[in-house]
């Protein structure tokens, strides 16, 4: 038996990929029987447990009743639930540190740089004991689980800094494609945009790590200068983004659209925007956006030092390097359109080839 851990986790678009379509993935590979043990927010408990439900995967659904900073009490359940022998796939530093001492192999799922998030976006919004807790978890995910998942080369670079982690037993699994788009098929150009002109799309929230008012900084400088170019924000409501929609009403706009619809609204752009501050929580991040935007068809706009990506990026020329100011953009062709495409199954698809391999490796390590 197989056990995947969550805490804290609220079901969306990457848990999808990142939870349920790995727990399918490695029960596909490896014929054992999996289970997933999710600990959610006890007001939002029922909602993610009808989820859970829905994806049809074996699962515990736990309400955390006693909220987050006691976490170390859901110890209690892991001797109620898990099947002595077993091992675990730990998503986050709290997941691993319940995990430890009732399992047989332990598996790190690190996907951020936790203790930079906690000190330079105040994740745990203030909570000084949580966020030494995180640190304290991280620290002993990475030095004491048997195997580690990376999300990129420079998180384990993060790592090995921060908590002199000197071994090789990892693998690197970026944030790949979810099943939808995954699914979408190839480059359309349905929503294609005049022959002169260039379209930008941004897509994601604007919370702090996704360092917005450089995005629009940017952005407006862009489109002074060059008049061909125009705007589409995939998000909610913003007031950055009603200034710059009041100073170029045609030729800027914003939509608030479903997960299941982003890829076609996304494939009739040109270049999608993913620029960040020059923050250790984004030197190490991959976000998935740039998987999506890639297999839209999409040239990438991207900041240097990001994750691994701003290395691909040069490496194979899917965009453009963004440093002072946005360069000037021509058109991407159809033929380029096609290659990022490619390039997305390649790198991002848990079903290539490549990410196949990566995963069996992952299994070995939990045998």
């Amino acid at each position: 038996m197989i056990y995947f851990i969550t805490f804290n986790d609220q079901p969306s678009g990457i848990y999808q990929s990142q939870v349920v379509g790995v727990i399918s993935l490695l029960q596909k590979l490896s014929g054992k029987p999996m289970k997933l043990i999710a600990f959610f927010p006890r007001q939002s408990y029922f909602k993610n447990r009808d989820y859970l439900r829905e994806q049809k995967v074996p699962f515990i659904a736990i309400p955390m009743i006693f909220g987050i900073t006691r976490w170390k009490w859901y110890r209690l359940f892991m001797l109620l639930f898990i099947r002595r022998g077993a091992s675990a796939v730990c998503r986050g530093p709290i997941s691993a540190c319940l995990a430890k001492g009732f399992f047989s192999k332990v598996v790190y799922d690190g996907r951020a740089a936790v203790k930079a998030e906690v000190e330079e976006y105040d994740v745990t919004s203030g909570n000084l004991a949580l966020g030494a807790d995180l640190a304290r978890c991280e620290r002993s995910a990475i030095l004491d689980s048997n195997f580690r998942i990376a999300v990129s080369e420079r998180l384990v670079e993060y790592w090995k800094r921060e908590f002199s982690y000197s071994g090789n037993e990892h693998v690197i699994i970026p944030s790949t494609l979810t099943y939808a788009a995954a699914d979408a098929g190839p480059f359309t150009d349905e929503f294609s945009a005049d022959p002169s002109e260039v379209r930008v799309v941004y897509s994601g929230s604007t919370s702090g790590w996704q360092s917005f008012d450089l995005v629009v900084k940017l952005l407006d400088e862009l489109m002074a200068k060059q008049e061909n170019v125009q705007i589409i924000f995939l998000t909610t409501e913003n007031i950055a983004i009603d200034d710059l929609i009041a100073k170029y009403p045609r030729r800027c706009c914003r939509r608030f659209i479903s997960h299941d619809d982003v890829y076609y609204v996304l494939s009739g752009c040109d270049y999608g925007i993913l620029l960040r501050d020059s923050k250790v929580t984004n030197q190490v991040a991959s976000p998935v956006k740039f998987a999506e935007y890639l297999h839209a068809g999409l040239q990438i706009l991207i900041t240097p030092g990001l994750g691994d990506f701003s290395d691909l990026v040069e490496k194979v020329g899917c965009g453009l390097i963004v440093k002072d100011e946005i360069p000037f953009l021509p058109k991407p062709t159809t033929e380029r359109k096609f290659e990022n495409h490619k390039l997305s199954i390649d790198y991002f698809s848990k079903d290539s080839s490549r990410m196949l391999e990566v995963y069996k490796t992952l299994l070995h390590s939990l045998e």
